[in-house]
């Protein structure tokens, strides 16, 4: 797996967190929340991405 790729994937989907992280401000608490749970999906698939590439490397 192509190193800038992972990282490419990696920072678009951290970008997105911030950016839902952002949007939370002064929100009632049911949107944040449900914004937080997004935030948290979009960290998991960046973890899945890292994982992923760590595991190709170590069969290499």
């Amino acid at each position: 797996m192509d190193p800038d790729e992972i990282r490419r994937q990696v920072s678009e989907l951290l970008e997105q967190a911030d950016d839902i992280a952002a949007s939370v401000g002064d929100t009632a608490d049911s949107e944040a929340l449900a914004q937080l749970a997004r935030q948290a999906h979009l960290l998991e698939k960046a973890h899945g991405v890292l994982t992923d590439a760590l595991e190709k490397v170590d069969r290499a």
